[in-house]
C-alpha cells in the first residue's frame, strides 16, 4: 500500500480510484489517507467492500485518516465506505469531515453496524452536510432513529435529494417516520424497503405521496403492506402527478389491492409511472390489469 500510496499523491490526473475488497486495514489506510491529502484530483473514491466479501475494515485511526481527508479535499465528489465496520464512531468521523468539507455530494454508508446510539449522526449528515444522496440502509438505526427524526422535525432542513433507509429495523412507526421526511423539501427518492409497518399507519402512505411534490421514486418493497397498503397507495397516486418509479414488492399484495391500483392509475389524467414493481405478490393469473398508456390519456 505504501508503493501505491506515493504513486497516488503524485498522480494528479487520478479522479476515480477503486480499491474496494481490498483487504485494507488500519495501517495501509494510514497511508493512503496521508497520500490522498496531497492528491488534489480525485473526484469518486470507493473504499468499501463488493456484496459478501468484508475485506476492508476502516476504524479508529482509519476513519482519522478519513476525516482529515475530507477536511482537505476541494474535489471529491463521492464516497463509497459500504460495508466497512465504520460503526457509530467512524460514523462521527465522516461528520466531522464533511462539516469541514463542500464538495461530497453522494455517501454510501450501507451496511456499517451503525445503530440507534449513532441516530443523531446520521441526522446531522442529512442536516449539516451539503450532501445530495446519502445511504445508510442495513444499519441497525431502528424506531431510536425515527424518534430522534421526529423531536427534531420543527428544526429540520436538508438539501437531500436521495435517502436510502431501507431495512433499518423500523418497527410500528411509519407515520413519525414520513413526517419529518416532508421537511427534505428536494427528496425525490425515498427507499423504506424492509420497514415493518402497522395497518392502522398505513394512512400516512396517502398523504406523503399526495402531498410532497419532488417525489419521482418511492420504495415500500418488504413492508407487510397487504391491500390495505396497497389501497392506500392507490389513493395518494390519484392525487400525485410527479412519482415516475415505485416498488411493491414482497407485501403479500392480492388481487384486491392489485385491482385498487390499476384503477387508480387507469383513472389519471396524467401518467407518469415508468416503472412499477410488484413482483413476489400474491397476484393471480386470471387478474387483468388494465393501464392506459400515455398516449391514451393524451
Amino acid at each position: 500500500m505504501e508503493i501505491l500510496a506515493r504513486g497516488i499523491a503524485r498522480a494528479h490526473s487520478l479522479i476515480h480510484l477503486d480499491l474496494r475488497s481490498t483487504a485494507m486495514r488500519t495501517e495501509a489506510a494510514d497511508s493512503l489517507f496521508r497520500a490522498l491529502c496531497e492528491n488534489k484530483s480525485l473526484v469518486c473514491l470507493s473504499l468499501g467492500n463488493v456484496r459478501g466479501q468484508h475485506r476492508n475494515l476502516l476504524a479508529g485511526r482509519a476513519m482519522a485518516g478519513i476525516e482529515k481527508y475530507l477536511r482537505s479535499s476541494v474535489l471529491l465528489t463521492f464516497l463509497d465506505l459500504k460495508g466497512a465496520g465504520v460503526g457509530n464512531e467512524g460514523a462521527l468521523h465522516v461528520l466531522n469531515g464533511l462539516l469541514g468539507n463542500r464538495s461530497v455530494k453522494a455517501l454510501n454508508l450501507c451496511m456499517n453496524n451503525i445503530n440507534g446510539a449513532g441516530s443523531s449522526i446520521i441526522i446531522d449528515m442529512m442536516v449539516k452536510s451539503l450532501l445530495k444522496r446519502l445511504d445508510v440502509s442495513q444499519n441497525a438505526l431502528g424506531n431510536e432513529f425515527v424518534t430522534e427524526l421526529h423531536t427534531r422535525m420543527e428544526k429540520l432542513q436538508f438539501m437531500l435529494t436521495h435517502l436510502s433507509l431501507a431495512s433499518c429495523g423500523f418497527i410500528n412507526s411509519l407515520k413519525k417516520l414520513l413526517a419529518p421526511l416532508k421537511s427534505g423539501i428536494f427528496l425525490e427518492k425515498v427507499d423504506l424497503s424492509g420497514a415493518n409497518f402497522e395497518e392502522a399507519e398505513l394512512t400516512s402512505i396517502t398523504s406523503f405521496i399526495s402531498g410532497y411534490s419532488a417525489l419521482k421514486s418511492f420504495s415500500l418493497a418488504d413492508c407487510h403492506l397487504g391491500d390495505r397498503g396497497a389501497v392506500c397507495v392507490a389513493t395518494g397516486l390519484s392525487e400525485s402527478c410527479t412519482i415516475e418509479h415505485l416498488n411493491l414488492s414482497r407485501n403479500r399484495i392480492t388481487n384486491v389491492g392489485i385491482m385498487a391500483l390499476t384503477d387508480k392509475l387507469s383513472s389519471l389524467t396524467t401518467i407518469n409511472i415508468t416503472a412499477l414493481d410488484l413482483s413476489y405478490n400474491w397476484i393471480e393469473v386470471s387478474t387483468q390489469i388494465n393501464v392506459r398508456t400515455r398516449e391514451e390519456c393524451d
